[in-house]
């Protein structure tokens, strides 16, 4: 994977303390079921963040992918463009227009949930 500029938001056992040891579990129990809910959760934040970046230009947008590495058991979400970060965190000049945190931070209950309910099968 070539290396990106800026920002971007991992998908694996370490994302986030209530969600990691769900996903473990879950990578131990179901494998491949814990693979289908990383492509969809990466497929989810993609999407979402699209749907809120400014889109003065559409580059930012359009540069904003994910991918799945670690055999499929993790993934990483952002974008391309090279002035990324300073759109998610803003400069001494220009304000914070945050779009991959939210995205992510709105994910998480959505798809610890579907883990949860994978785990109770």
């Amino acid at each position: 994977m070539a290396k990106r500029i800026g920002i971007r938001v991992r998908l694996d056992e370490r994302t986030a303390k209530r969600v990691g040891s769900h996903l473990k579990k879950l990578r131990t129990q179901k494998p491949e079921r814990c693979k289908e809910i990383i492509l969809d959760w990466a497929s989810f934040i993609e999407a979402r963040a699209k749907e809120i970046v400014p889109k003065l230009t559409r580059n930012l947008m359009n540069s904003i992918i994910f991918e799945l590495y670690k055999d499929g058991f993790a993934a990483e979400i952002g974008p391309w463009a090279d002035y990324g970060a300073y759109v998610e965190f803003g400069t001494r000049r220009m304000s914070a227009r945050p779009y991959l945190r939210p995205s992510f931070d709105e994910s998480v209950p959505i798809f610890l949930e579907k883990i949860r309910k994978e785990l109770k099968q």
